[in-house]
């Protein structure tokens, strides 16, 4: 039987390597984005300030990573992220919380770098996912990362 704990430990461990690959911008953003979806389960679910996206299969994950990245890229602060630090607490022995905390260095400006944390639904998968991991994301909430977004660039809210 897999440990819960150790699992999305694993997965927030092979995420946070995939987020910060988004900083070198050599790497095509579509072959990064197709990384990052293979943690995400059929029908997940994001909620952030009131709003909620399900987002149905790892295709539209891809489409929105990389309209996300790209605005970013073009508009915002870059995409020179990294996970700095994370909690994971075993919810039963099919699921876990995963706090993810993620700090941005804003490329080619003159704001500061700033952190914020998202809660992500770890759930296991039988016979684990295509990219090795015994399971994936299936909710997040990212309020904080929406919030100190549109404190720094009300403009893309």
């Amino acid at each position: 039987m897999v440990n819960i704990t150790c699992a999305a430990k694993a997965a927030v461990s092979a995420y946070g390597a995939l987020i910060a690959i988004g900083g070198n911008y050599s790497v095509p953003l579509p072959k990064l984005a197709v990384d990052v979806s293979s943690f995400f389960l059929p029908n997940y679910t994001s909620f952030s300030l009131g709003k909620i996206n399900a987002l149905q299969n790892k295709s539209s994950i891809a489409q929105n990573f990389v309209a996300q990245y790209t605005e970013m890229r073009d508009q915002g602060p870059g995409t020179v992220i990294k996970v700095e630090k994370s909690r994971v607490e075993a919810v039963s022995d099919q699921s876990a919380l995963c706090w993810l905390t993620y700090r941005i260095q804003p490329q080619n400006t003159d704001k500061a770098p700033w952190s914020w944390t998202n809660v992500y639904g770890f759930r296991l998968v039988k016979g684990g996912l295509e990219n090795g991991q015994a399971g994936g994301w299936e909710f997040a909430i990212g309020d904080r990362e929406h919030e100190q977004y549109e404190k720094r660039y009300p403009e893309a809210s």
